[in-house]
């Protein structure tokens, strides 16, 4: 019987809503994409590409968060390494892009994830364990874990007097980290399981 395997169905769907959302009204702001005033200097602050894609990257990011540990230090290299004085860590379009092709491979990782659990209650055990596995989910785990901590105090710095403007939203940023850092650790929780159950076959 046929059986959709969460591997291919979550980066399809992932892949399919950063399309609608983050990569069509891109591609709708791209000519107004690094704009420069009269003498050549290009502008920064106000500028109308980051008013016209609006909330779409923040979408692309919060989508495929753990992509962030990825994506943020190749922009950051890029912007260290760069002669042109652009931010490209702040970049939008860059952001965007990155975040939704590490994303992909962030949700293949989560169907994976997903589809052990399923096996597990099917046959009984677990399947068995890979590196990348591994690595995906000390990663998530552990970049999360550091995301929420510095969520959770920007909320509680928004609620101090004279702090809460401009932060007294920032309690929405900790929803999908929350989610993430929960998907890390239930990945880490069953690798290792894997690796234990793999180790101790190898000593029979």
């Amino acid at each position: 019987m046929f059986r959709m395997r969460f591997r291919y169905l979550l980066p399809s769907l992932d892949l399919a809503l950063s399309v609608a959302f983050v990569l069509i009204p891109l591609s709708r702001c791209l000519p107004y994409y690094r704009l420069r005033d009269a003498d050549g200097r290009e502008l920064i602050n106000g500028s109308p590409f980051d008013v016209c894609v609006g909330n779409s990257s923040v979408f692309a990011m919060e989508l495929n968060l753990p992509a962030a540990s990825v994506v943020l230090p190749a922009l950051s290299l890029k912007w260290d390494y760069s002669n042109d004085q652009h931010d490209w860590f702040h970049d939008l379009a860059w952001r965007s892009v990155g975040f939704t092709i590490v994303g992909v491979v962030v949700w293949f990782f989560v169907g994976r994830v997903l589809d052990d659990l399923i096996e597990r209650r099917r046959a009984g055990a677990l399947p068995g364990s890979h590196i990348p596995d591994l690595i995906f989910a000390v990663v998530t785990a552990v970049y999360m874990t550091l995301v929420v901590v510095t969520a959770i105090y920007m909320t509680l710095v928004s609620t101090q007097p004279g702090r809460s403007q401009g932060l007294g939203n920032a309690w929405l940023f900790v929803i999908w980290p929350v989610f993430w850092v929960l998907i890390g650790y239930l990945s880490l929780a069953m690798r290792i399981v894997q690796m234990i159950k793999r180790k101790n076959k190898r000593k029979q």
